[in-house]
């Protein structure tokens, strides 16, 4: 019987087991068939009549948040810098109206908002709809701050160039004939791709003088290439922002997210340029970082006209920007046009 009992014993301690393991195969292989979690999309909802915004969103990407939110409210969204929108958010808004749930959305960025009038003008019914959203780029953090170069607020060119080569070539063609004129140009646009740098920084030059127009083009090409020469960006920077053409308006928006000398070029030119220029120098004084601030600050004060400069020291003086992060030499030369009136 002893014995009997302890072989039923083992055999069924074994069926046991054996039992056991087929169930932890089965479950195992029910589970590895289970597909993987797919991220969330995001839920936004968006009422026209109230005009607002709800967003529930979990490690989303930024730009499918943009997405969904600029197809639902009929607004332009978008960023010259596409890795800013590849950052993963999280971020949950009820019930907020569109223009405070954005900027709550986006508030560690640096974000330009535009706008238009709406309604009946006939009835003066009207109203100021956002638009359009731009990113430029992240703010900042204190901590981090660029060491920017001290920019040459009055000039417009690049310190320590000589372009003496260049004034010759513009004085005799001056006094050349159109075809003689319109021949040179077509050799100095080609002359812009040649290997030696100061030939094309001649080029340059020239150009912006001789046939501004003709140059816009190719410059802002130049000056947009990351892989280019640095010195030769910062050249045709410098010569869009003396041309000061309001088809500039965009490539110099798109200037504001790369290198603190470009920035320094693209605020200047938006300043001579006036108009929508100026505009999007001040919604970058209000939404920007200190950094940017200071940037557009410096422009409008220097390169403004002196509706702009009244403006300036108007939203200074009344605490709408910080006056501690605009640079002294800015109140120093708004103090100048004053005394000059």
């Amino acid at each position: 019987m002893k014995n009997n009992l302890g072989y039923t014993i083992h055999i069924l301690s074994l069926t046991t087991v054996l039992s056991l393991l087929t169930l932890v195969t089965i479950v195992t292989a029910q589970e590895s068939k289970v597909p993987a979690k797919k991220p969330l999309d995001p839920k936004i909802a968006y009422d026209r009549t109230t005009n607002l915004l709800s967003i529930d969103a979990q490690q989303i990407s930024l730009k499918k948040i943009l997405e969904e939110v600029s197809k639902k409210a009929h607004v332009i969204i978008h960023s010259p810098n596409e890795e800013l929108l590849q950052q993963q958010i999280s971020i949950e808004l009820t019930k907020q109206p569109l223009e405070q749930a954005l900027k709550e959305l986006l508030k560690e960025f640096n974000s330009m908002f535009f706008y238009a009038w709406a309604g009946d003008s006939n009835k003066n019914i009207l109203r100021r709809e956002l638009v359009k959203v731009t990113l430029l780029s992240q703010k900042a953090s204190v901590s981090s701050k660029e060491s920017t170069p001290a920019p040459d607020h009055r000039g417009g060119g690049l310190s320590g160039r000589k372009p003496f080569v260049a004034k010759e070539i513009v004085s005799a063609l001056k006094e050349a004939g159109r075809k003689e004129r319109e021949k040179a140009v077509a050799a100095l646009l080609e002359r812009l791709n040649d290997k030696n740098a100061s030939s094309r920084d001649q080029a340059i030059e020239a150009l912006k003088e001789l046939a501004p127009e003709a140059a816009i083009v190719p410059f802002v090409k130049l000056m947009q290439d990351q892989n280019e020469n640095r010195q030769l960006r910062l050249s045709a920077a410098a010569a869009l922002e003396e041309i000061g053409d309001e088809r500039v308006i965009d490539p110099f928006m798109w200037a504001f997210t790369s290198e603190p000398m470009l920035r320094n070029f693209a605020a200047k030119g938006m300043a001579r340029i006036g108009g929508a220029g100026i505009g999007f120098l001040f919604e970058v004084l209000y939404r920007g970082d200190s950094s940017l601030r200071q940037t557009s600050a410096v422009a409008i004060a220097f390169q403004g006209d002196e509706q702009a400069k009244a403006a300036l020291k108007e939203v200074i003086t009344t605490g709408q920007v910080p006056a501690e992060e605009i640079p002294k030499d800015v109140f120093d030369e708004l103090d100048s046009a004053n005394r000059e009136k």
